[in-house]
């Protein structure tokens, strides 16, 4: 067994939306039995006086940060089915900074609102309404600012990539940094309680300093080489992309797949975004220069294996197009037609399938007007017969 096992296919929606309130609940529970429902320990946290906000926040970073680097070092995580999003530098910037005069003037979080409006609070509740509203709003103006909100598009951008250091060394550095602010909060906490003559917040230091030690062993596992995925494990890893899930990727978030086509011969008609490397590349070497945080989409012939061995050491998700090119050209790429008895849900397949045409080929046709058959509407008999 592999994880995520959601993105690698182990379940589909529904189970993943039950475990996601599953696991929302026990969030839940956890943000509330630190206090996390009470306005005042959360806006405590500007003030230095309260740093539970920081040390529970920090805690969960770090902990998910070394888990997953040591899940992956042991084999049991595939790091490249983990989606990471795209980073806009600008709009993040503003939205951070409007989400701390939020945080600050409301005493809440989008999380914690709900946790205190569970727990009967009007505050929560409140703030929860503003946040709704808010999104709503979000929503109707999108088209006024949408410039902003895709400006600084730097692509999928990790600390790695911006410090030029393995990935080991950045692991290493947040604990470290994570470590050095748990114990500077406790210190501002202790000096401000002093000068206001309270009691500072209670810390187990022998629990407390225990953490610290596991979170450092499993720091520097990270450093223990990767397992190499064996040509038996990657056959197991390659799956396959149906051609509509293809076509609406295709249409919507067209970075998150690099599709290579690997055809003996070059099509007339080409997969928007379809790439071919030269022949004097070999496939490994090709694919080292890619990144792994896309889905390889292969497009081979029909009869064509997959080419297991040349795949290298890819980290990325691996696919293979469900029925080739051929099986995609024939629903997108030649102008589909419409039966004269087609149903409702015939139509509504067409009419997408024919606004897919239009995109991957470019083509200015309206198509057809499907006809839509009238409902038949079921009269009434009245009772008193006759012409009246």
């Amino acid at each position: 067994m592999t994880f995520p096992l959601y993105q690698l296919d182990a379940f589909g929606q529904p189970t993943a939306k039950v475990l996601a309130i599953v696991l929302g609940l026990f969030f839940g529970i956890v943000l509330e039995r630190n206090g996390f429902g009470r306005s005042t320990i959360l806006a405590a946290q500007f003030y230095g006086r309260d740093n539970r906000v920081l040390k529970v926040m920090f805690s969960a970073i770090v902990t998910a940060l070394v888990g997953l680097a040591f899940f992956r070092t042991i084999g049991l995580l595939d790091w490249s089915a983990m989606v990471v999003p795209k980073t806009f530098l600008y709009p993040m910037i503003f939205g951070g900074l409007l989400f701390g005069v939020g945080f600050v003037v409301s005493g809440y979080c989008p999380g914690t609102s709900v946790v205190a409006m569970a727990s009967r609070k009007i505050d929560g509740a409140l703030t929860f309404l503003g946040i709704v509203l808010g999104s709503v709003l979000f929503g109707i103006l999108y088209p006024l600012y949408e410039s902003f909100y895709l400006s600084g598009d730097l692509g999928v951008y990790r600390l790695p990539d911006l410090l030029h250091v393995p990935e080991p060394v950045v692991i290493l550095a947040v604990v470290a940094m994570a470590i050095g602010a748990f114990l500077g909060a406790e210190t501002l906490e202790r000096k401000l309680a002093r000068k206001d003559h309270e009691s500072p917040p209670v810390s187990v230091k022998a629990v407390r300093n225990a953490v610290f030690i596991v979170l450092g062993i499993f720091a520097f596992s990270s450093f223990t080489p990767v397992q190499i995925h064996t040509t038996q494990a990657r056959q197991a890893k390659v799956g396959k992309m149906d051609p509509w899930t293809l076509a609406r990727t295709i249409v919507k978030d067209p970075g998150a797949v690099e599709i290579l086509c690997l055809r003996r011969e070059v099509p007339k008609v080409v997969i928007p975004g379809a790439e071919r490397y030269s022949k004097g590349v070999s496939l490994s070497e090709y694919l080292e220069g890619l990144p792994g945080t896309q889905t390889l989409v292969m497009v081979l012939d029909n009869d064509a294996p997959t080419p297991y061995e040349q795949l290298g050491n890819y980290t990325g998700r691996i696919t293979r197009l469900a029925g080739g090119y051929e099986a995609f050209a024939g629903l997108f790429l030649m102008e589909p037609k419409l039966s004269d008895d087609a149903g409702p849900e015939d139509i509504r397949n067409f009419e997408e399938r024919y606004a897919l045409y239009r995109f991957m080929t470019g083509s200015k046709s309206a198509g057809p007007r499907p006809k839509r058959k009238p409902k038949k509407v079921k009269r009434k008999l009245k009772k008193d017969g006759g012409c009246g």
